[in-house]
């Protein structure tokens, strides 16, 4: 009797590990990413799949849906602020943490020309850091259950943009973006 209990209690268990894991993998990144309504008015904004960037993970043993997105926000007559970002979707979490080991790090952070920078949790792993020079960038990677994702804020202008700006803007767009996501 106790053995057919705990059968059925692993059945159940594997059904819904199982659903859990399609629900992700159907997930389309187009949905996922930042989209137009998440910018402010006069916003230039692009998303688009991108299969080259799929084919390349596959031949790293990774099976990938990706799209990117681009925002240009006018800020006054002569400035832009850059908000970018990706959004991978992976058909097991499993695969997403052994992208995400590789994807958190950037050539600045290897170059000493960024600094970590630590963030509110968006989830289960992360990696942020602003680079100061040259221009002013900051970069949030995230890994949520079988979804990897990015959010980068870059600025064009005149104007002096500081690093308490940069952070400040990361954070509005990592949140939209943490809710878009969800539960990876």
């Amino acid at each position: 009797m106790r053995l057919a209990a705990t059968l059925v209690a692993l059945a159940a268990a594997a059904i819904c590990a199982t659903s859990a894991l399609a629900g992700s993998a159907e997930k389309s990144p187009l949905t996922l990413v930042l989209q137009r309504s998440d910018f402010p008015a006069k916003t230039r904004w692009t998303a688009a799949r991108y299969p080259a960037t799929e084919k390349s993970l596959a031949a790293f043993g990774f099976q990938a849906k990706v799209a990117e997105y681009l925002a240009e926000i006018p800020r006054g007559s002569t400035d832009t602020l850059f908000v970018g970002g990706r959004v991978m979707v992976l058909a097991r979490a499993t695969e997403a943490r052994r992208l995400f080991a590789g994807y958190k790090q950037d050539p600045a952070l290897r170059a000493k020309l960024a600094r970590t920078v630590r963030l509110a949790p968006y989830g289960d792993e992360q990696s942020a850091f602003v680079q100061s020079n040259p221009g002013t960038r900051a970069d949030l990677r995230v890994r949520k259950g079988a979804v990897v994702w990015r959010v980068e804020i870059r600025w064009g202008g005149v104007e002096k943009f500081t690093r308490a700006q940069a952070l400040a803007e990361l954070r509005t767009y990592a949140t939209k973006l943490k809710r878009r996501v969800g539960a990876g």
